[in-house]
């Protein structure tokens, strides 16, 4: 269930009354993704990744932060 990315939980979530918020998979451009008609919120930005950043999101006002990335030492040297 928490694999299937083709909307079909969180649909089924919506019909029972549910806003489903996750993470996990990043969103394609890297920004927090809301889709009410759908009924999720998808928040994972890729900050994992190269070019992904961290992300804030505020569920009672709907506010979102982006957070410039910093790349430490150990990974300037494992990314080349």
């Amino acid at each position: 269930m928490l694999t299937d990315r083709k909307g079909y939980t969180y649909k089924q979530s919506k019909e029972n009354g549910f806003l489903t918020i996750c993470g996990h998979t990043p969103t394609k451009d890297e920004e927090i993704l809301r889709n009410d008609s759908e009924g999720f919120i998808r928040i994972d930005t890729g900050l994992s990744y190269t070019g992904g950043q961290c992300s804030l999101y505020c569920i009672e006002d709907d506010n979102v932060e982006y957070i410039e990335r910093k790349v430490n030492d150990f990974e300037n040297e494992n990314m080349k």
